[in-house]
């Protein structure tokens, strides 16, 4: 049975049964809340109605989540995520102008810039993401919500993006080790002397394929973490936590979630066509299509109250 609900003065759905079940258990549909289904003649609050809907579950434990399965289904995540990008455009383009726009500005500090950029960027990130989650949700947060991130969640979501960038990271420290090495044994740096090719074409074999391996770990891990910061910032996981439960519900489908990924990251990167402005379009889109999976998956898990 389809339902359909008002949310921000608009209509919203169709859901099924079961996402009515979790709307309702999130607080998203309250009492107030206008719905409609076939068989009723006219909108009506969903209090009015409670004992002629589906029961409503217990909220999920994050044992749950570990233990059921899902579906991923490309074609769906994407229309969704056009459909509310849609719906709002101005507002989910104003937070990811704000959100990147900082970032970008951090970044470009001379010498320094990479480290004020490590300490926004999972706040910012963050708030970006529970923006596009209540949007995605029905309702209509302001675009100054990107920046909530710094209030009373910003060394969480801070040590979720550090730790995460950390690991990856590593995953190339082997290969710049042996390349490093390789060039100090072969005298290549040695003033005056010229380099023994045959030796280093030794060393830059191992090196090679230690990079190689490293990006298919730092794939691996950044697809396992993908729905990390998310879980910090909208349910105010730990990040160690987030990122275990990240792991765990990604391995259940990693392949599908690394092409739905793929395919979303090809949409975003689109933009780059445009002498790189139309990216400001698209890339919210892309952001749109994780957050739509990651509440198909996580959006019934309560929210983490200390």
């Amino acid at each position: 049975m389809n339902w359909y609900y008002v949310a921000a003065g608009q209509q919203t759905g169709p859901v099924t049964d079961s996402e009515f079940q979790q709307l309702v258990a999130t607080g998203v549909i309250r009492p107030e809340t206008l719905v409609w289904r076939d068989g009723l003649p006219e909108w009506k609050p969903y209090s009015q109605l409670a004992t002629a809907t589906p029961p409503v579950e217990p909220l999920v434990t994050t044992e749950t989540v570990r233990n059921r399965d899902y579906t991923i289904d490309i074609g769906d995540s994407i229309n969704a995520a056009w459909t509310t990008y849609r719906a709002n455009f101005g507002s989910i383009l104003g937070a990811t102008l704000a959100a990147f726009g900082l970032i970008t500005a951090c970044s470009l500090i001379p010498f320094i810039g990479f480290i004020p950029q490590l300490i926004v960027q999972g706040p910012l990130l963050g708030g970006l993401f529970a923006v596009l989650a209540r949007h995605i949700r029905g309702e209509a947060p302001p675009v100054s919500e990107v920046f909530s991130g710094f209030k009373n969640n910003f060394l969480n979501l801070m040590l979720t993006q550090i730790v995460i960038s950390l690991f990856t990271g590593l995953c190339m420290l082997p290969g710049v080790i042996v390349a490093v090495v390789g060039v100090l044994v072969t005298g290549a740096v040695k003033h005056g002397s010229a380099p023994n090719w045959t030796a280093m074409g030794i060393w830059l074999i191992p090196s090679i394929a230690l990079f190689a391996v490293g990006i298919l770990v730092a794939c691996y891990l950044t697809i396992s973490w993908i729905y990390a910061l998310p879980l910090a910032a909208d349910k105010r996981l730990p990040f160690w936590p987030a990122m275990q439960l990240s792991r765990q519900v990604v391995g259940k489908h990693w392949w599908s979630t690394f092409a739905l990924m793929f395919v979303a990251g090809i949409l975003g990167s689109i933009g780059i066509i445009g002498c790189f402005i139309g990216i400001i379009f698209t890339l919210p889109l892309s952001f749109l299509i994780l957050i739509h999976q990651y509440n198909k998956i996580l959006g019934d898990l309560p929210v983490k109250t200390d």
